[in-house]
């Protein structure tokens, strides 16, 4: 895949929601430099979204992902990335994310 590069790292930050003392969503991001056809873009990688079940649609997870985007741009994300399963591609849509690519992989059976 030519133009696509990744660089160093940085520090995972991550945000819950908590709900009566408990935790119920989180949503992680991490910036990264990487190149985008050559061009070196500052970028967040969107990770480890997680909502609790008995606390799914509320708009709670939607929350979570748009403060965690806000940290991000403030930190000097200039590019978002999101790496989701295919089932949930259709809820990233919905908060105005676009897909670039759809891969479907499967991890070779265990020996």
């Amino acid at each position: 895949m030519s133009g696509l590069g990744f660089g160093s790292a940085g520090k995972q930050h991550t945000l819950t929601a908590v709900c009566e003392g408990r935790p119920v969503a989180s949503a992680g991001w991490l910036l990264r430099d990487m190149a985008f056809d050559g061009s070196p873009r500052r970028t967040a990688e969107l990770s480890s979204v997680l909502v609790y079940p008995a606390c799914r649609d509320r708009g709670i997870v939607r929350t979570v992902i748009s403060v965690a985007l806000e940290h991000a741009r403030a930190a000097g994300a200039e590019t978002m990335v999101l790496l989701s399963r295919p089932d949930l591609v259709p809820f990233y849509t919905q908060l105005g994310w676009s897909g670039v690519s759809v891969v479907h992989w499967r991890p070779p059976p265990a020996r």
